[in-house]
């Protein structure tokens, strides 16, 4: 019986320990000062923002990085979706040979990507893991009339036209 308490006593010492490491580590995700990212397009209506065209690289974002993307929607976005990959350009991981319908990337998921803050100017992002290999591609919708209303070209029609007429921020 004796026996049997020092088995489990060492036991529990070594997954004591064990855990101790797996929870200790050196990857810190907060404190960092934003990126400031005045890149990627809006479409003519300024309802369609994109940090990165499609085929265009992904934006790195290791480990608590923060980026501050200027969207230039003149309003605040309705939805801010948030891609991450492994690769820094869709298509070009492993064996994929299409940049139209690239099977590396994934919307982002848990703490991958935390959204810190949007509004009619900004929108601040955070990689909370200690992933330091992630990809990053933002794309953020405003509402046609909260675009037209701020002074924008917005208007329902805008939905309707060429997603590739996108064109630089000014």
């Amino acid at each position: 019986m004796r026996s049997i308490w020092i088995v489990l006593l060492i036991s529990l010492g070594l997954t004591s320990s064990t855990a101790a490491s797996l929870g200790c580590s050196d990857c810190s995700v907060h404190g960092q000062a934003p990126v400031v990212y005045e890149g990627g397009t809006t479409n003519p209506s300024r309802t369609i923002y994109q940090s990165s065209a499609v085929e265009a690289p992904l934006l790195h974002f290791p480990q608590g990085r923060v980026y501050e993307f200027h969207h230039g929607l003149g309003a605040a976005p309705v939805t801010v979706d948030i891609f991450v990959s492994f690769c820094e350009q869709l298509g070009t991981c492993e064996n994929s040979a299409s940049k139209v319908a690239p099977d590396n990337v994934s919307l982002s998921a848990g703490n991958q990507s935390l959204i810190e803050a949007w509004d009619d100017e900004i929108i601040l992002i955070r990689n909370d893991t200690c992933e330091n290999n992630f990809y990053l591609r933002v794309v953020a919708i405003a509402d046609p009339d909260e675009v037209e209303a701020a002074g924008g070209q917005g208007g329902s029609e805008a939905f309707g036209g060429d997603s590739a007429g996108l064109s630089p921020l000014q």
